[in-house]
């Protein structure tokens, strides 16, 4: 008799590099992870560890939030030129314990075409990291479709983190990521739903970060309680969902609980949030996702 099948360990989606290169230039421009916070220590180690210990196989890393635009185009690109040189060069060091999401250098849209077709061709990058808007233009505009057309072309698996919301105020009382990240992940995905780009773009396989912000609470609010209807005009909730999945990073119980009644078990990936959260509070989120993960991710976005 043929053994039973048996479930591969989850995969870490959300799990950031605090690229040595990258977080020395960033605090010479006086710039840190968000307002008013600074970078947490990483290291390959400390995550390969981790990765260990919470039975986790592999982790995709990415550099997200505070991105890499700061008003000045040629040291954006040069910027993400260097993160996805060492990117790479962790990837081929751990070969199979990390991935890696490429970056790109918008609002550079020329640029960021060529580093798309490096990444995803010769370099064989897992997908790209996008951020929901870059300069105040936010991911799913028509100034952004050329882009987003590549990235059909090329089936690409594409991870959506929240960033600093545009003409951020220096005095807000509270930093970002408490309480605007959630709302800068809805606001995009309704953007990308507005203007069509799931159904336009259909094998664009998309991940939308921290459980995908408020759309799973906002659902009824966003169709008025009707299946199909439009989001902003565009695609519906139907539509949005077949090419998207969601990771459970700073997810709670209720949040988690809300996540799975929208989306469902499978359209759910694992996602830490490493190391912007501690790894207790990882790996507690860890050994519920296992406890959760009855079904398989879709084959559509399943990760390796």
């Amino acid at each position: 008799m043929a053994a039973p099948p048996t479930t591969p360990p989850p995969v870490d989606v959300h799990h950031h590099a605090i690229l040595p290169r990258y977080r020395a230039e960033l605090e010479s421009l006086g710039i840190g992870a968000q307002p008013g916070v600074g970078f947490p220590p990483w290291t390959p180690e400390a995550s390969l560890d981790w990765l260990d210990s919470a039975g986790i196989g592999k982790a995709l890393l990415s550099v997200a939030s505070p991105g890499f635009f700061f008003g000045d185009h040629a040291q954006t690109v040069r910027l993400t030129a260097m993160c996805n040189e060492d990117l790479m060069r962790l990837r081929d060091r751990h070969s199979g314990r990390f991935g890696v999401f490429a970056t790109v250098p918008l609002p550079c849209l020329a640029e960021s075409l060529d580093e798309v077709e490096r990444a995803l061709g010769r370099r064989a990058f897992d997908g790209v990291a996008l951020l929901t808007h870059y300069g105040g233009g936010r991911l799913g505009e028509p100034r952004w479709s050329e882009l987003l057309s590549l990235l059909d072309d090329h089936g690409a698996l594409v991870h959506v983190h929240p960033t600093v919301p545009h003409e951020w105020p220096a005095d807000a009382p509270l930093r970002p990521s408490l309480l605007d990240y959630p709302f800068e992940t809805t606001r995009t995905f309704l953007t990308l739903a507005s203007h069509r780009a799931f159904s336009r773009y259909p094998r664009i396989r998309w991940i939308f970060s921290h459980g995908g912000g408020t759309v799973p609470f906002l659902e009824d609010r966003l169709t008025a309680g009707i299946d199909g209807s439009p989001l902003g005009g565009g695609d519906t909730m139907r539509q949005a969902m077949t090419v998207s999945c969601f990771d459970t990073a700073l997810l709670g119980d209720p949040a988690l609980a809300a996540l799975t009644t929208f989306a469902g078990r499978d359209r759910i990936l694992f996602g830490s949030d490493l190391p912007f959260v501690n790894t207790t509070r990882a790996t507690a989120l860890a050994t519920r996702y296992s406890r959760m993960a009855e079904t398989y991710p879709s084959e559509r976005h399943r990760v390796r």
